[in-house]
């Protein structure tokens, strides 16, 4: 069976990634997670070709001179690393936002992992999809205390779980292969 275009770039780009990830080690520098699933790469320098990901649809040399200039970082991690040099996070409004909503449920770890070194690596995961009116990373006000919080903001929030970044990409990985495995069994019967 020949395989289609689509395919074939599929399968070049999750080969390129796989490689990358063991040229640098196939672990999170920081804290060694392996999962390559949650798995980023970080420039270590802005003197850069491309994004790694724009970059895995290439040739390997070309992939290869890039990662000279990156490390290997988990989602975690990688939010911190850019938490950390964002010396204007405080003032940017997710990271706002994102802090007071937490504040708002006094939940400031992963309820998966107990994940809790840096806020902006936590995400908001929508318990029931069916009942989501809208993503909260997406609000466009700011809201610098809880107190200045609207009760529709409030509703939605209670709707969520408090995961980190690894185990909110885990989580959906998850679900993903649920699904394909339960259209995969329909598709044999």
């Amino acid at each position: 069976m020949e395989l289609n275009k689509t395919t074939k770039e599929y399968i070049r780009r999750a080969s390129n990634k796989i490689r990358a990830i063991q040229f640098l080690g196939k672990k999170c520098k920081n804290c060694g997670i392996s999962n390559i699933h949650v798995l980023d790469f970080h420039h270590i320098s802005d003197d850069k070709a491309g994004t790694v990901a724009t970059l895995k649809n290439g040739s390997w040399p070309k992939l290869r001179k890039e990662l000279d200039v990156c490390e290997l970082l988990c989602a975690n991690c990688h939010q911190e690393r850019h938490f950390d040099l964002n010396e204007g996070a405080l003032n940017n409004r997710a990271s706002v936002n994102k802090k007071t909503f937490l504040e708002a449920i006094k939940k400031f770890e992963c309820e998966r992992c107990g994940y809790n070194k840096c806020y902006d690596s936590l995400d908001f995961h929508h318990i029931n999809d069916n009942k989501k009116e809208f993503s909260l990373g997406h609000i466009n006000k700011r809201f610098s205390s809880v107190g200045r919080l609207t009760k529709v903001v409030l509703e939605e929030i209670n709707k969520c779980v408090v995961l980190c970044r690894n185990c909110h990409t885990e989580y959906h990985l998850n679900e993903n292969n649920k699904l394909l495995n339960m259209k995969t069994q329909a598709a044999g019967t």
